[in-house]
């Protein structure tokens, strides 16, 4: 199997990147030609990023996943260099925040960090309750901010990095 090279180029429009993909022997070329000459009439190409995969097939799993950011038939993508860095290369998910390891009792209330006047009711040891309906700390996390028209890429957060027990972030606290 023939590896292959996944790359990011930022361009001169801000919320828009060329993602591609070439063979390690053809990047330096491809990298100076876009350089030079743009892509679909959109200049300012410079090379961000690029990640090795195996095989070509890797590759294009990746490039899938972000289809739904992907400018018609070309190879712009409206996110910024950094999400499509992160796509590249997900991190590992930690295990779940458990409250009640760290001494948050059921009953408990804690403050959401993007909008302090949002208060939740902790029901279970990685569960709370906001307007009547059960979640799982990151999903309300992330429903909150898309309430908030704020979105994440990839949509994932860490829940216990956004709430505040007595002031206090869930993730500064330890047992």
């Amino acid at each position: 199997m023939a590896k292959c090279i996944l790359y990011i180029m930022t361009t001169s429009v801000r919320g828009l990147v060329k993602l591609g993909k070439t063979t390690p022997d053809n990047y330096d070329a491809l990298m100076h030609d876009f350089s030079v000459n743009g892509y679909k009439n959109v200049f300012g190409l410079k090379p961000y990023y690029k990640k090795v995969f195996d095989t070509e097939s890797d590759a294009d799993g990746t490039l899938l996943w972000l289809e739904k950011y992907r400018v018609g038939e070309t190879e712009l993508y409206t996110m910024s260099a950094v999400a499509a860095k992160h796509a590249f290369n997900p991190q590992k998910t930690k295990p779940p925040f458990s409250m009640h390891r760290v001494g948050i009792k059921d009953g408990d209330i804690l403050t959401f960090v993007g909008d302090p006047n949002i208060k939740v009711t902790v029901i279970g040891k990685c569960e709370v309750e906001y307007n009547g309906i059960k979640y799982t700390l990151s999903q309300l996390a992330l429903k909150l901010y898309k309430d908030m028209d704020k979105h994440f890429l990839p949509p994932v957060v860490r829940g216990a990095d956004h709430f505040m027990y007595q002031g206090v972030r869930l993730t500064r606290l330890s047992v």
